[in-house]
């Protein structure tokens, strides 16, 4: 169990500790923006997936982030989050569609 959000809250992200892992117990800790930022290979192409996508939606209502906080932590475009968010891609019904192809 990671534990409860550190404050301040916006300030804090949840991060992979191994970044070919997943987001899941043992495997994720709170670290913050700046650090998490640091955390990434360098020249890191990243890549949108539906795990992704369900990660930002569900940061995002948290309201304990900012849309272009969330574009740092994640290494994906302001406009491609608006994007996600408002469901006009990455829709949880299409997720069988869906392949990287659709998007590059």
């Amino acid at each position: 169990m990671v534990g409860t959000k550190p404050e301040p809250k916006r300030k804090y992200v949840l991060d992979r500790e191994d970044n070919d892992g997943n987001y899941e117990p043992g495997n994720v800790r709170w670290l913050t923006t700046a650090a998490s930022a640091l955390n990434q290979r360098p020249g890191e192409h990243h890549v949108l997936t539906m795990e992704v996508a369900r990660l930002l939606r569900q940061q995002f209502a948290t309201s304990e982030y900012r849309l272009r906080d969330l574009a740092r932590i994640h290494g994906i475009s302001n406009k491609t989050i608006q994007h996600v968010l408002k469901g006009h891609t990455w829709k949880e019904k299409d997720r069988q569609e869906k392949t990287y192809d659709n998007y590059t």
